[in-house]
Formats: structure tokens, sequence, C-alpha cells
């Protein structure tokens, strides 16, 4: 899913960026209560963070950010291991 997105940006639905963002390790933060938004922050590296719409399709701003933020991801983990 996520070559697909690096493909193509459009259409993207909220329950696809949510599955992506959690098989990467974000968690839901509650703390922040809910609303027409969702803040998803790593578990880990607790800089990485994205706020996600409740609208569908997502917008493609968000997409790249998603696509930025993952890239970052994988730099750290490389770093760290």
């Amino acid at each position: 899913m996520l070559a697909q997105m690096r493909q193509r940006q459009r259409n993207w639905s909220r329950r696809d960026v949510v599955r992506v963002l959690r098989w990467a390790g974000f968690v839901e933060e509650t703390e922040r209560g809910r609303g027409s938004h969702v803040f998803f922050k790593h578990s880990v590296f607790r800089h990485l963070n994205l706020i996600v719409p409740s609208t569908d399709p997502v917008r493609i701003y968000i997409i790249n950010r998603l696509l930025v933020i993952l890239d970052e991801l994988s730099e750290l983990e490389r770093d760290t291991q």
C-alpha cells in the first residue's frame, strides 16, 4: 500500500492512511480529544506526528507529509541499529 501511495497520492481514504500509520508504529493520541481531526504520534520517536482529518479522500498534502514522515522514520530506525 505504501508503494501505491508513493506512485499515486490522490483518492486515499482516511482508513488507508490510519492503517499505514499504525503499521509504522504510530498511535492515536487520545489526550487531545476527538473531533474532525485525529492526532497520531509515533510510539518511539515522539517528535514524529501527523494530524489526519476525518474527511475522505484525504488531501494530497497530508499524503505527501505522511510519506516524508515515513522516510524520516526509516532513516531514524536505520541510525539506531
